[in-house]
């Protein structure tokens, strides 16, 4: 009897200790991924911060854009004003307003060879901001008022404008979201590169040139456009 007894007791024993460790096994399943809950935290990680498929105006990363923009102005401001040589200078204002318009043309390339068929609307109109953006190294390198103050209002008006209301359909990292906020911070930034380490400044007589030399390249520009 003392036997039978002890054996019945070894068995509720046992399948409580089975239960427990169910009950454990399932808690820590909870505790470490729960799938419905975690798919959904990093559903809302992913489209709260990047990686979204279409662009939104004022979400998470039109702001980081805007933010990186500014931080990257400052950036190449501070460098520019701590060279002690006008040759530094040009150097560094030379190199910042290459990166976009490398970039650019790097992209444009690979749209015109890897993108099959051609969509000549990825390319085309022939924004003045992408004529611009091969006009501003020149401007910087050479240091030349002339290209400042006809590219000056083009850029602080076109570009601000842009910039804080994007006509941009694609999300990061797809490289037509990519490039145009790099094309576009990169022209505000050169300008801005001007104004505080060149210390050039547009006079009134600067905006009659600017309007006439626009004017001349929608003429230059209308049979490109016209494609």
């Amino acid at each position: 009897m003392c036997g039978l007894a002890l054996a019945v007791l070894a068995q509720k024993h046992a399948v409580r200790q089975k239960n427990v460790r169910k009950r454990v096994n399932a808690g820590t399943a909870v505790l470490f991924f729960d799938p419905p809950k975690d798919e959904a935290k990093l559903s809302t990680v992913y489209s709260t911060f990047l990686f979204v498929p279409d662009f939104q105006r004022y979400n998470s990363e039109h702001l980081l854009w805007i933010f990186a923009g500014m931080a990257s102005a400052y950036f190449w401001i501070w460098l520019g004003k701590k060279q002690t040589t006008d040759l530094g200078e040009r150097r560094i204002g030379l190199i910042q307003s290459l990166i976009p318009a490398g970039l650019w043309i790097v992209l444009s390339l690979y749209m015109a060879l890897f993108e099959q068929p051609v969509d000549l609307n990825l390319v085309l109109p022939f924004h003045i901001s992408y004529f611009m953006n091969l006009l501003l190294p020149i401007m910087l390198w050479r240091r030349s008022f002339f290209l400042f103050e006809i590219t000056y209002y083009m850029v602080m008006g076109g570009c601000i404008w842009s910039l804080l209301t994007p006509a941009l359909e694609h999300g990061f990292p797809h490289y037509l979201n990519f490039r145009f906020f790099v094309v576009h911070i990169g022209l505000l930034q050169s300008i801005l590169y001007a104004i505080f380490v060149y210390g050039f400044r547009p006079s009134w007589q600067s905006f009659g040139r600017a309007f006439l030399w626009t004017n001349i390249y929608f003429v230059l520009v209308l049979g490109i456009n016209t494609c």
